[in-house]
């Protein structure tokens, strides 16, 4: 496929409990941590709701919104390092001004290999994001902020993975539906369900590589496997249940169908999402998915699903070729709170059905925040 050419370059702050770069899923119910894929943290596994595998991080790399005042020649900051102290109050460590006026709005923050990080920016007019490398110094400042040869992209760009050596970088991207001043992010996906797409990009050479689905598909749970050649994500299929109601009431939102987890070989011909192995396909009726990403093997994986009846939320496991494996049912409780959290890093923004987070219990909304943070050790 045609490289695409690169146009001229011219937050709501984290919930606590949402760290960036799963390699297991996490629930919180309450109080209690429960892990899909991994070990289940100890017994006070929360400074600050964080789990028991981020708890010895030194930093926080956050987009959006300015804390306290802060900003950088009068606007706000690019990007936010703050100091985690072990209490409830984080330490403003620097407010990361953009390496340029046209870098845009950082939507995405990623942990790479090596101490490295990828920010993805993005602008509205003209659509366009591009992707950024850069590092923390010892006491917290990032440094060497340099874009991605190759990194931009005519729309909105998500769903970040990094390979484990670093030098490929994975994506998703969609036209942006323009502004929305005062929000985190600025820079929005549209609604409506466009054609899924695949890029990996070589950031060395600069080269990239598309993959395409069908129209009305979206793609999420973009991750790497350990071999650095096979990437695996979710592919579903946006279908709208019903025309608009009688009296010029809105057409109720369009369900997501047809979910697969693939793996696909990046060094094997073609151009096709679904050509990728398929390691999970879920059952319509089974439930609602949440998530399901596939393992760092490259051949199996975890996932969440709710049900109606009983009403609970099941964590299972899944592998090529057989029948999902259920690892956990949690029946649900009156006021009972589940939220999704993210363990060790697979440099990756996995945990989203869509890369953009327009996938709410099974149907198609706006987008909303996904990978806004990351840790630093």
């Amino acid at each position: 496929m045609a490289e695409e050419e690169e146009p001229k370059t011219r937050r709501r702050r984290p919930r606590r409990w949402v760290p960036a770069c799963p390699a297991a899923v996490v629930l919180l119910v309450t109080t209690t941590w429960l892990t899909v894929g991994g070990d289940t943290p100890g017994p006070g596994a929360g400074r600050r709701d964080v789990p028991s595998f981020h708890r010895e991080a030194r930093f926080l790399i956050t987009t959006g919104v300015p804390q306290n005042g802060e900003r950088t020649n009068g606007n706000p900051p690019w990007l936010q390092v703050r100091a985690l102290t072990g209490s409830h109050r984080d330490r403003p460590v620097h407010a990361v001004p953009p390496p340029s006026p046209s870098a845009g709005t950082v939507r995405e923050v990623i942990e790479g290999p090596g101490g490295t990080f990828v920010a993805v920016a993005a602008r509205a007019r003209p659509c366009a994001s591009r992707v950024y490398r850069f590092r923390l110094t010892g006491d917290g400042h990032a440094t060497r902020i340099e874009p991605v040869s190759g990194g931009t992209v005519a729309a909105l760009a998500g769903g970040v993975a990094i390979s484990p050596d670093g030098r490929r970088v994975a994506f998703t991207a969609v036209p942006c539906a323009g502004w929305q001043p005062g929000t985190a992010r600025g820079v929005l996906p549209v609604e409506r369900p466009s054609k899924a797409t695949l890029t990996v990009l070589d950031t060395v050479s600069g080269h990239r590589r598309t993959w395409t689905a069908s129209e009305n598909s979206i793609i999420g749970e973009i991750v790497w496997a350990g071999d650095g050649r096979t990437l695996g994500y979710a592919l579903g299929e946006v279908v709208r249940r019903a025309p608009a109601y009688r009296g010029g009431l809105p057409a109720p939102a369009p369900d997501v169908r047809g979910t697969t987890v693939n793996a696909l070989d990046v060094r094997t011909a073609g151009t096709r999402l679904p050509a990728g192995r398929v390691l999970y396909r879920h059952q319509d009726g089974a439930g609602i998915l949440l998530s399901a990403t596939m393992g760092p093997d490259g051949r199996t994986g975890f996932g969440m699903m709710r049900k109606a009846e009983p009403a609970s939320t099941v964590m299972f496991s899944f592998a090529e070729g057989r029948p999902i494996r259920v690892t956990r049912t949690i029946p649900h409780r009156p006021g009972m709170g589940i939220g999704v959290a993210r363990g060790e890093s697979r440099y990756a923004c996995p945990g989203h059905l869509d890369a953009f987070g327009r996938v709410v219990e099974g149907t198609l909304s706006s987008g909303r925040e996904t990978c806004g943070s990351a840790y630093a050790h």
